[in-house]
């Protein structure tokens, strides 16, 4: 497993665990991030939030948050 936070652009990737805070973990599920779904990074630039596509939408997270979601590289 790897950190959603490591991955570069274009890979893709099943989120596995997410860990964190309760009102972090509830803010990742409004927005669809949830284990088993797959998740797209679209723009991975140091200092700057990860652009992610999942379930047909763009999400911008901090990278801090990205820390506390592990992966598993699919492609």
């Amino acid at each position: 497993m790897e950190i959603l936070e490591q991955l570069s652009k274009g890979k893709k990737a099943t989120i596995c665990m997410i860990s964190g805070s309760a009102h972090f973990k509830s803010r990742a599920v409004s927005v669809g991030l949830i284990p088993g779904n797959t998740v797209e990074v679209m723009l991975n630039q140091k200092k700057r939030p990860l652009l992610l596509y999942c379930r047909n939408t763009v999400l911008a997270l901090d990278r801090d948050d990205c820390k506390q979601i592990q992966v598993e590289v699919t492609a």
